[in-house]
């Protein structure tokens, strides 16, 4: 038997194409036939199929195999034997290439299963800490909320109520991305971009701010801002003056130390009022706010994230940069 084969091999013609090694080694895999047999099967092809040429071997005139003569002499009957082997590998080649397009088709779709989110994506969290700017500091308290959009992003929502020194309440409303800029068993430090509103209000009968002006200036003088520092001028009453601010003063000066030049050039002209009561003024501006901090997990539900950030607020061409300083304790769900 192993005569008549290699006998079979000679008797084809010239060796396979590149093309024509494939099927003929994936037949000897999965067909489990022997090799020779398998190395006439692209050539086999190439002479009964006319279209197969151009994939698995040379060219061929499509003449029938019981009419062709090959460029060996063989016996009549081999040559029978032949025609009725190279039948069946036809038959099977056609099972083993849509074996392979169906295997091929679908392995990929098994071996690579489709991506996956967060477990917990949604979390909220309870934040304290300080903040500080303009040379005053106090506490800080709020509340966030996040959502883990992929394992690197995630969109967070913050409100922060900040008291930062004497007469002088915050109010932090800001929406940012936070990025994962590594991940560890327990541990994830990240970096975060924003923006939102930052709202200040400020309590002008307090001591800090006007509350002892009463004792100093009687009621009526003019208070006018002199630019680029937190005082005031001092005219008196029944003084005209046509502008918002000073740009430079000779005369008395009054200077609040809790109030930074960036509200206090904004208040205008004032004057004292008769009563003593000066009440509360507010300013909402744009903000924008730049920081990090890192992730730290106690359980699969609950974290801690310390945080520190930068709060660039924006009015009139001026800007005034504070900082926030937070822990936030956290739970996912």
């Amino acid at each position: 038997m192993p005569g008549r084969i290699r006998q079979f091999t000679y008797s084809v013609a010239p060796q396979l194409s590149v093309f024509a090694r494939i099927p003929v080694v994936l037949c000897a895999i999965l067909q489990q036939v022997p090799v020779p047999n398998c190395r006439q099967l692209g050539r086999a092809i190439s002479r009964t199929k006319p279209w197969i040429p151009a994939l698995f071997g040379p060219k061929s005139d499509g003449t029938p195999c019981e009419y062709r003569r090959d460029s060996r002499p063989v016996t009549n009957r081999l040559s029978v034997n032949l025609c009725t082997q190279e039948r069946l590998m036809t038959y099977r080649l056609s099972r083993l290439v849509a074996l392979w397009l169906v295997l091929g088709a679908g392995t990929p779709a098994v071996a690579q299963p489709a991506p996956q989110g967060p477990a917990r994506p949604a979390s909220v969290g309870l934040l304290g800490g300080f903040s500080a700017g303009s040379g005053d500091a106090g506490g800080s308290l709020g509340l966030n909320l996040a959502f883990d959009a992929t394992d690197r992003v995630a969109v967070e929502g913050r409100g922060l109520i900040t008291q930062r020194g004497r007469g002088t309440m915050g109010l932090e409303a800001t929406g940012t991305m936070l990025f994962t800029i590594a991940r560890g068993p327990k541990a994830a430090p990240y970096a975060a971009i924003g923006g939102g509103v930052y709202r200040a209000s400020l309590d002008l009968d307090n001591q800090a701010m006007f509350g002892g002006l009463g004792s100093q200036f009687g009621p009526g003088t003019m208070m006018v801002p002199i630019q680029g520092t937190s005082g005031f001028g001092m005219m008196a009453g029944g003084t005209v003056f046509s502008g918002n601010m000073l740009t430079g003063w000779n005369g008395p000066t009054f200077n609040s130390s809790h109030m930074s030049a960036f509200y206090a050039n904004r208040l205008g002209q004032m004057s004292i009022p008769a009563n003593g009561r000066w009440g509360m003024r507010s300013f909402t501006d744009p903000a924008l706010t730049l920081g990090g901090g890192i992730r730290l997990d106690i359980t699969e539900r609950f974290y801690v994230r310390p945080d520190v950030r930068a709060l660039v607020v924006f009015a009139n061409g001026d800007r005034l940069t504070l900082t926030t300083m937070t822990v936030g304790f956290g739970y996912r769900f």
